[in-house]
């Protein structure tokens, strides 16, 4: 069993299976002989997941073997009965109050994707509602100014204190900082105050050098998120007081996966077939930046949620033909789409599209040879003509200019349906003095021609030593 579990892991495993055999016999006195199979394995799912598939099979063999030592009927669910981790997550989340306060803990979600990607696509796919008045997200930053910075604390635990009062789900990014202050609450540490019908619950939040008694909305859901790689500095007591949760693009990926018709899925797994074998051959050390969740990322952007509000349509994905293009994918379109009947190759050329924006144009041309003719040509083409990889201040006015014929005069909506705007980009580039010399002055001479207002555009060097710059604007 891996050590990231705790007493309490097993303790809550107990609560839930106790309270819910209660619930299905309507009786105090129920026998545990009531106890199924599949009982067990939902109890396990919500207190003992955070692993990978791999581990948490093995974990519930190790449960069920158990058992099956006394009972030999006993036999764990087939694999049609076991949720993803996803779908775990949401049915959590959507635990009536009364189930909450008898078994349900709070959420940490162990973020595999190291971006806060997870968070995004749990927003993205409808699990976490993305209403402000009904979902906070509260993240602190580790600059020196921020990080000593008590009277910032103070305000986030006053605002966090409000969403219990009135009952929002929040979800705290890099707070460590202030998880000391919400010690009882993390812990579920309660005092009840009851009169009459009326039910209040109560728990200590400690405010700078205040601890408060602060009221609970029993509708209150709380969700921390790490980072996958921070596993291993968080004490095992921390991590005991949560159910777990680790999540990466790939499960964001399978579940709308599943969720199209028979037809599609067949389309998509040619084309991550097809667009993984690229890779090989291409070989993976050419990819600036290629991890395990890339291609995966580029193939969730292919399916669209269906937004049909129909009962038998709701959850639905489609894919997502001919999906918006960014401003930089936009002069791509055409050798995109050169075959607009032909779904697959749409769709194949969209991935190799944005694959290929990793790539150095020496590894291209050392590469190109090695591809039938037909590929070939296509690939040089894409990459040498629609896509900039030798001028920066071409880039830089690729990415700042919407394209001309996406432009309807005083339209701005109907230009947000027919385009996604790329805000942010990361740019692999040579070492040079004058790449590392940039500053606010010499903005002017490279940007003269991107745009009429410099002052829109800042140039932060953050660290001269290193082959890296960062370029941040507005929002258009």
């Amino acid at each position: 069993i891996p050590k990231i579990f705790h007493d309490r892991d097993f303790i809550y495993t107990l609560r839930e299976l106790r309270f819910e055999l209660t619930t299905s016999t309507m009786t105090e006195n129920a026998s545990v002989t009531g106890i199924k199979p599949l009982s067990l394995l939902r109890a396990l799912e919500h207190n003992f997941n955070g692993i990978s598939n791999e581990q948490f099979q093995k974990l519930t063999e190790i449960f069920f073997n158990c058992v099956r030592q006394q009972c030999k009927d006993f036999l764990l669910p087939s694999k049609k009965e076991q949720r993803s981790t996803l779908n775990i997550l949401s049915d959590s989340l959507q635990l009536d109050s009364i189930r909450r306060r008898l078994y349900g803990r709070y959420k940490l979600i162990i973020d595999e994707s190291e971006d806060e990607s997870a968070i995004r696509l749990l927003f993205q796919t409808g699990i976490i509602d993305s209403d402000p008045n009904k979902t906070t997200i509260f993240r602190m930053s580790d600059f020196p100014d921020d990080i000593n910075n008590e009277i910032r604390n103070v305000e986030i635990l006053s605002t966090i204190k409000l969403c219990m009062e009135t009952g929002k789900t929040i979800i705290m990014i890099n707070t460590g900082r202030i998880h000391g202050s919400l010690y009882d609450v993390f812990n579920q540490n309660f005092s009840i105050m009851a009169t009459g019908d009326t039910r209040k619950i109560f728990s200590k939040v400690a405010i700078g050098p205040k601890t408060l008694d602060v009221p609970v909305n029993e509708e209150f859901q709380c969700l921390v998120q790490i980072k996958h790689s921070e596993m291993k500095e968080i004490p095992a007591p921390f991590l005991s007081r949560f159910q777990k949760y680790s999540l990466n693009i790939n499960d964001f990926y399978r579940i709308q996966f599943e969720n199209l018709s028979k037809t599609d899925q067949i389309i998509m797994k040619n084309i991550e077939d097809k667009a993984r074998t690229f890779i090989e051959h291409y070989g993976k050390q050419y990819f600036y930046g290629l991890n395990d969740n890339t291609l995966y990322s580029c193939l969730l952007s292919l399916i669209k949620i269906n937004e049909n509000n129909m009962e038998q349509e709701k959850n639905k994905t489609y894919l997502n033909v001919h999906h918006h293009y960014t401003q930089l994918e936009q002069k791509s379109k055409l050798i995109i789409e050169e075959n607009p009947t032909d779904i697959q190759q749409c769709l194949l050329r969209s991935i190799l599209s944005k694959l290929i924006q990793l790539v150095s144009p020496e590894s291209l041309i050392l590469k190109l040879p090695t591809f039938e003719d037909s590929i070939a040509r296509w690939l040089c083409t894409n990459y040498f003509q629609n896509q900039e990889h030798f001028n920066i201040e071409n880039f830089i006015r690729q990415l700042t200019t919407i394209p001309t014929d996406m432009i309807n005069e005083g339209d701005q909506q109907q230009l947000s349906q027919k385009i996604n705007i790329t805000t942010k980009v990361t740019i692999f580039t040579r070492t040079s003095s004058y790449i590392l010399g940039l500053n606010k002055n010499s903005k002017y001479q490279l940007f003269k021609e991107t745009t009429d207002n410099n002052d829109e555009i800042d140039v932060l060097n953050l660290v001269s030593d290193f082959d890296y710059y960062k370029l941040t604007r507005e929002p258009i």
